[in-house]
C-alpha cells in the first residue's frame, strides 16, 4: 500500500460504505492467543506463527506481508484528503499473490480524481504499483524481508494523476511480536528517474494490538525528498469480520507543513485461495 506523497496519489484519505459487504460478525467471546490471526485455520504452521500476521496491511508507510503459498490477498482501498490547494480522492485496488510461503508478488492501480482550489477537476486512472518481498526470516518472534516496488507513470501528469516518472521503491520491512501486540518498522527510499521529483528516504513504525475481534494501531511513516519532509501520524481500528475479511479504517494526521492536513482512510482486506 504504499507512501503517502503530497503530490499525487498517496496523499490522501476518505470514509466509504462497507456495511453492504460486510457478513455476519463471528462470537466476541473468544480472546485471541498471541499469534493468532482473523484467517489462522487456514494458514499454513510456520505462517499463522509468524510475526507480522496480526494485520496484513497498514494505513501509511510500508508493512510486511506474511502470506502462504497460493493465497490470494485483495485490498480495496477509499482515501480522501484536502491540503496544499486540493482535494483529492483515491479508490484504489491491491492484489498480493503468495509464491510461495515467503515471497510474493503485488500490484496497485488507483483511480484518482483532483479537484483544485484554484483549477479545473480531473480524474482518472493513477500510477501504478507492481513488485515483490521476499522473507528472509520468518520466525514467531521476529519477521525480516525486503520488497522492491516500482511505480509506472500511468497516471497524466499534466492533470496531477501521477508523478511523470517511473520510480523504484526498495524497502527493508520488519515485524516483533511483544506479547498479543507486534511492532513493525521499515526503511525505504524512491529512487526517480529523468529530473522531476528528487529522491526520496522513507521510513515507518507502527504497532498494534488486538482485542476480541478489534485491533488497535498506530502507524508513523515520514518522506525525506530535497527540503521536503511529510509525516504522518496514523490511529486507526481493525476489524476482523470473517475469516477471510478484514475491516479497516484510519485517521492520516500530517504533522508538517509538507503533509496533508488531516484525511480519512479505509481499507477492505479479502483472502482468497
Amino acid at each position: 500500500t504504499m507512501i503517502f506523497r503530497a503530490g499525487f496519489q498517496r496523499r490522501c484519505a476518505t470514509v466509504f460504505a462497507v456495511a453492504s459487504l460486510l457478513a455476519p460478525a463471528q462470537s466476541l467471546a473468544a480472546e485471541p492467543s498471541p499469534g493468532e490471526t482473523y484467517h489462522e485455520s487456514s494458514h499454513s504452521e510456520e505462517e499463522e506463527h509468524a510475526a507480522g500476521a496480526l494485520i496484513f496491511h497498514q494505513f501509511v508507510g510500508e508493512k510486511i506481508y506474511i502470506q502462504g503459498q497460493g493465497e490470494l490477498y485483495v485490498v480495496l482501498e477509499a482515501a480522501y484528503g484536502k491540503g496544499n490547494g486540493e482535494q483529492e480522492l483515491e479508490l484504489g485496488g491491491e492484489l498480493a499473490i503468495g509464491v510461495t510461503d515467503r515471497m510474493q508478488i503485488v500490484a496497485e492501480v488507483p483511480f484518482v480524481l483532483v479537484d483544485q482550489d484554484d483549477g479545473p477537476q480531473h480524474n482518472g486512472l493513477g500510477d501504478i504499483t507492481m513488485g515483490f518481498q521476499y522473507n528472509l526470516v520468518q520466525g514467531p518472534d521476529f519477521s525480516f524481508g525486503v520488497r522492491s516496488g516500482f511505480v509506472i507513470p500511468s497516471g497524466d501528469e499534466d492533470r496531477d494523476l501521477g508523478g511523470g516518472q517511473f520510480v523504484w521503491e526498495p524497502n527493508l520491512l520488519g515485524a516483533l511480536r511483544v506479547g498479543q501486540s507486534e511492532i513493525y518498522a521499515g526503511v525505504g527510499g524512491e529512487v526517480h528517474t529523468g529530473n522531476g521529483d528528487p529522491n526520496a528516504f522513507t521510513y515507518t513504525i507502527s504497532g498494534a494490538y488486538p482485542w476480541r475481534q478489534l485491533i488497535g494501531s498506530v502507524d508513523l511513516a515520514g518522506t525525506v525528498s530535497g527540503d521536503a519532509h511529510e509525516i504522518y501520524l496514523a490511529p486507526g481500528l481493525w476489524w476482523n469480520v470473517v475469516d477471510y475479511l478484514q475491516a479497516g479504517i484510519g485517521v492520516p494526521i500530517g504533522l508538517t507543513s509538507d503533509s496533508v492536513d488531516v484525511q480519512i482512510k479505509t481499507l477492505l482486506v479479502f483472502e482468497f485461495f
